[in-house]
């Protein structure tokens, strides 16, 4: 268990607050998050945990373990399920940090994570630093990775992509709370906060090595959340072209919000989004393999299938384009 006796010890001006929800992680992995924080090179840090299922009472016994043993952790209890944007807003209440890190409870930050990425920020000037992750099961093996991440035109390209790994995120405290933090998507709340970071001409940069290892839930996404998740992204690019035309503002509220997914998540449109996407894996597939022709019949079944892909498949060609010039 970490004591907090690492290796770099810095004044307070340049804390991390450490941000991390808790649901219904299993304790090997909570254990796991927990630990690779606290035995971070960057001790100066405090580590905020907000246990956002007040019903499972199975994990507090953990959490208070380590908060007895390490003075730099405080615990919140939600008395409801406030969701994620919830759950980061009330934690950030509490954040004295110069610099805000976020966690997830499933995800493992390797030992030097935060102090390579403070340095990254301060060397480049920057509101907030991302960096690449390795993918690894419910078992902890490593499954694959997120491929090449770019490291200049983040601004530029974020509108096309979301390429930002948001367990791998150090962001400035006031930067963060003058964004007024995260708004309440049903999904997606952090692709929303890094496009309004760019409407208010912040600036952000990706660490292109593998400081996280992100776990893969085998009860993660489903067919029904991932159509919703594609819908939220779709909603925040909406509002960030919005802020575009009317100088920063846009129409955003939960209501707002609400109407959108009603309007858009009917029965026809999920299975017609569920069949193309299926189209649009196996395109990605075979154009990773080198089969081009199979790749492109593929991805023109997507489009026909569902008019949506044919933004896809123009965002993703933008994207690429962008990153490599």
């Amino acid at each position: 268990m970490g004591e907090g006796n690492n290796k770099v010890n810095k004044s307070s001006d340049e804390m991390v607050s450490v941000l991390m929800s808790v649901y219904n992680e299993k304790e090997e992995w909570l254990r796991n998050s927990i630990e690779s924080i606290l035995n971070q090179t960057w001790s100066d840090l405090e580590f905020i945990i907000i246990n956002d299922n007040p019903d499972n009472k199975s994990l507090l016994p953990v959490l208070y373990e380590y908060a007895e043993h390490d003075k730099r952790i405080k615990i919140i209890i939600n008395e409801r399920n406030k969701g994620l944007a919830g759950s980061m807003n009330e934690a950030l209440k509490f954040a004295k940090g110069k610099y805000v890190a976020r966690m997830d409870a499933d995800d493992i930050s390797v030992p030097d994570r935060l102090e390579k990425e403070v340095r990254y920020m301060e060397r480049h000037l920057l509101d907030m630093a991302a960096s690449n992750a390795v993918m690894i099961s419910e078992e902890g093996e490593e499954v694959g990775g997120f491929g090449k991440m770019p490291r200049k035109n983040i601004e530029r390209l974020l509108p096309y992509r979301d390429m930002i790994i948001h367990p791998s995120v150090l962001i400035k405290r006031k930067v963060l709370q003058k964004l007024g933090g995260y708004r309440d998507f049903a999904s997606a709340q952090d692709y929303d906060l890094w496009l309004r970071m760019v409407t208010g001409g912040c600036k952000i940069g990706i660490l292109d090595e593998f400081l996280v290892y992100y776990r893969l839930r085998g009860n993660g996404i489903t067919r029904t959340n991932h159509y919703r998740q594609f819908l939220m992204a779709k909603y925040a690019r909406k509002l960030y072209k919005e802020r575009k035309r009317h100088k920063g503002k846009d129409s955003f509220s939960e209501e707002n919000v609400r109407r959108y997914i009603a309007g858009q998540s009917t029965d026809r449109k999920k299975k017609r989004f569920d069949k193309a996407n299926r189209y649009f894996d196996r395109a990605a597939v075979s154009l990773k393999n080198g089969q081009r022709v199979r790749g492109l019949c593929f991805m023109l079944k997507a489009m026909v299938t569902d008019y949506n892909y044919i933004g896809e498949f123009l965002r993703l060609f933008l994207y690429e384009v962008g990153k490599a010039a």
